[in-house]
């Protein structure tokens, strides 16, 4: 379960919410910036301003080592144009336990792993893939579907969606409402300029 106290957004109020396992969480607002300090704050990624960030009642600050071990963030910036999607899964594979291949990860989503990340979708599509496909206790997903095909936003709906009753907790941030509310459980309107 991850369990998130006191956490401000930009220059609301401060967000305090749980997430169990098997649940999706999500946090609708304006400012996808401040959603980005949100995501890297929950990710292990930064050192929040304020507030605790727990996972089974263990704050992510007192061991980070373990935090980015049971962390998944999807990065998008982190795909570099130059390779494929097969050579960025392939890696997030190799570096860490999955819970799938990153070859049935890419599939999930229709895709072919020669394709290059040279564009939105793609850098999108791969930092979802490593997320989705690392065995994590949370994953963290800031703005997932924003760049992706209809067809594989749909596929990668499904797959999170699928998630509901496993043993991870999903947070997932965005300012387009559908998308939003198409994995969530529970939706968190954190202001942010609405």
């Amino acid at each position: 379960m991850l369990r998130v106290e006191g956490l401000p957004v930009g220059g609301t109020s401060a967000l305090t919410f749980d997430v169990k396992d098997g649940q999706c969480a999500g946090l609708l607002g304006r400012d996808l910036a401040a959603l980005r300090d949100v995501t890297d704050a929950i990710g292990g990624l930064r050192v929040p301003g304020a507030g605790r960030i727990l996972i089974d009642d263990r704050d992510i600050l007192a061991d980070r080592d373990r935090t980015l071990r049971e962390t998944a963030v999807a990065i998008a910036r982190a795909a570099h144009p130059s390779t494929t999607l097969g050579e960025h899964a392939g890696t997030i594979a190799s570096a860490r336990k999955t819970r799938m291949t990153a070859a049935d990860g890419i599939a999930r989503l229709g895709l072919l792993p020669r394709m290059r990340l040279n564009t939105p979708a793609a850098r999108a599509a791969a930092s979802l893939i490593g997320a989705l496909i690392a065995d994590a206790r949370v994953i963290v997903l800031h703005d997932p579907f924003r760049d992706l095909a209809s067809d594989t936003r749909e596929k990668a709906i499904a797959w999170i969606r699928s998630l509901a009753g496993s043993d991870v907790a999903v947070v997932i941030t965005g300012s387009e409402e559908r998308d939003v509310r198409a994995v969530s459980h529970l939706v968190i309107d954190v202001g942010a300029g609405r």
